[in-house]
């Protein structure tokens, strides 16, 4: 299955991710959900979403406490995934893209 992921559609592209908690910092959490866990569709890794360059510090903190990789997303970029097979194991290939 291949995938393409909006960063201006924010919680869209959110959902694909391993989780949900790098909303956190700027989405309170009103209704108290207890499972952030996301589909986890894009080979375990996160995004950050609306990210600007001001935002580094703060992502490799998510980074260390998610202990899985991040892919920031700037306003008018996106993500795709793109699954293939090799050797009889499935791999996945992401990128970025503007828009």
């Amino acid at each position: 299955m291949n995938l393409i992921l909006s960063g201006g559609g924010s919680a869209g592209a959110l959902i694909f991710a391993k989780s949900i908690k790098t909303a956190q910092p700027y989405d309170e959490n009103f209704v108290n959900l207890k499972d952030l866990n996301g589909l986890d569709m894009i080979n375990g890794s996160n995004i950050w979403v609306h990210y600007e360059d001001s935002m580094r510090g703060l992502v490799r903190e998510y980074t260390d406490l998610l202990k899985t990789k991040i892919i920031c997303l700037k306003e008018n970029e996106g993500v795709y995934v793109k699954n293939r097979e090799e050797d009889g194991e499935e791999m996945g290939e992401v990128g970025v893209v503007e828009r």
